[in-house]
C-alpha cells in the first residue's frame, strides 16, 4: 500500500509538470526584457531603411513580433525617425543572434534619411491614420513600392496628394481617398486640379526648357565622407552635377547650387545627395 501511494505521488507530479511553449514579445516589450540584446540602426538601403541585431540570452525560443506601425525612433534630431511597414515573425533559438534588413519607411519629410550610424531605439506604435496606412501597406505589399513612402509623408507631414501614383488604380484609388480624409480635402476636387496641373505641366514641357535654376540643401554627416549632389531627371538619369567628390566633416551643412545652360525641361526631379556613394538624402523639386 505504501508503494503505491509512492507511484500516485509520483504519477501526479508528472502529470501537473508545466509544458514550457516559446517566449513571445513585440518590438517594445523587447527594449527593456533583459532575455534578449537588442540593437537597430539606420540601413543605407533604399527601402529596408532599419537594421537590427538580435540576441537571445535565455536557454528558452523567443519569438520577437515587429508588426506594421511600430515606431523606430532616434535622438538625432536632423534625422528622421521610421515607421515599419512589413510585419515580422522572428524566432530565435536560445543563444542565438539573428541580423537582418526591415522594411521600414521615414516619417518626417524634412528631415535627413538614416545611415547605418544613425541608432534607433522602439517607440510607441503608431496611431490613427498613420497606422491604418502602414497596415494598408503591409496587408497589399507596397512596403517596397515607391508610391509607399509618398504615402506615409503625405499621412506625417500632410504632403501634396498629387505625389500619389500607382499602376494598379484600384491601390492608388484606396491611397488618394484615405490620404484626402486625412487631410480633409475634398477627392473628386482634388484629383481635378491634379489633372489639369499635368495637362499644364505638359504643355509647358513640351515647348519651354530650363536654361538656369539656383537653390540650396541642408544634409547632416554622421562622419566624414565625399560628398555627390546631383540632379536627376523623371527617369534616373543624371542631368547635373552640383557638388563632384567634396569632402565634408561630419555635421550639419546647408550648400548653394546654382546651374546655367541646364537646357533641360520643365517638370518634377530629384536632387540626390550621395555620401561615399551611399544615398543620403533625396528631395524632390519641381522645375517651371
Amino acid at each position: 500500500m505504501k508503494n503505491l501511494s509512492v507511484f500516485l505521488m509520483l504519477l501526479g507530479s508528472f502529470a501537473y509538470q508545466p509544458v514550457f511553449s516559446e517566449n513571445i514579445v513585440d518590438i517594445k516589450q523587447a527594449k527593456n526584457n533583459k532575455a534578449l540584446s537588442l540593437k537597430i540602426n539606420g540601413a543605407n538601403s533604399s527601402r529596408q531603411k532599419a537594421f537590427i541585431k538580435i540576441t537571445n540570452k535565455t536557454n528558452q525560443l523567443i519569438k520577437l513580433i515587429i508588426s506594421a506601425g511600430d515606431m523606430l525612433i532616434t535622438p538625432t534630431t536632423s534625422t528622421q525617425n521610421l515607421i515599419i511597414t512589413k510585419t515580422e515573425e522572428i524566432q530565435i533559438q536560445p543563444h542565438q543572434s539573428i541580423s537582418k534588413n526591415l522594411f521600414a519607411l521615414c516619417a518626417e519629410k524634412h528631415d535627413g534619411c538614416p545611415g547605418s550610424e544613425t541608432q534607433y531605439a522602439p517607440g510607441k506604435k503608431a496611431t490613427g491614420n498613420l497606422l491604418a496606412m502602414a497596415e494598408y501597406l503591409d496587408e497589399n505589399k507596397l512596403y517596397d513600392d515607391d508610391v509607399a513612402q509618398n504615402a506615409i509623408w503625405c499621412i506625417s507631414d500632410n504632403a501634396e496628394l498629387s505625389q500619389i501614383e500607382h499602376s494598379n488604380k484600384t491601390i492608388e484609388r484606396d491611397l488618394q481617398t484615405m490620404i484626402a480624409k486625412h487631410q480633409n480635402l475634398d477627392l473628386e476636387k482634388e484629383l481635378a486640379k491634379i489633372k489639369a496641373q499635368k495637362l499644364m505641366s505638359s504643355s509647358f514641357s513640351n515647348r519651354r526648357r530650363i536654361t538656369s535654376f539656383h537653390g540650396n540643401i541642408s544634409f547632416n554627416l554622421e562622419k566624414d565622407a565625399k560628398v555627390n549632389l546631383v540632379l536627376l531627371d523623371p527617369k534616373g538619369k543624371t542631368v547635373a552635377t552640383f557638388i563632384k567628390e567634396e569632402n565634408f566633416q561630419a555635421g550639419i551643412h546647408k550648400k548653394d547650387f546654382a546651374y546655367t545652360d541646364a537646357n533641360i525641361e520643365y517638370g518634377l526631379y530629384q536632387l540626390i545627395i550621395l555620401a561615399d556613394g551611399k544615398e543620403k538624402l533625396r528631395r524632390r523639386v519641381q522645375l517651371r
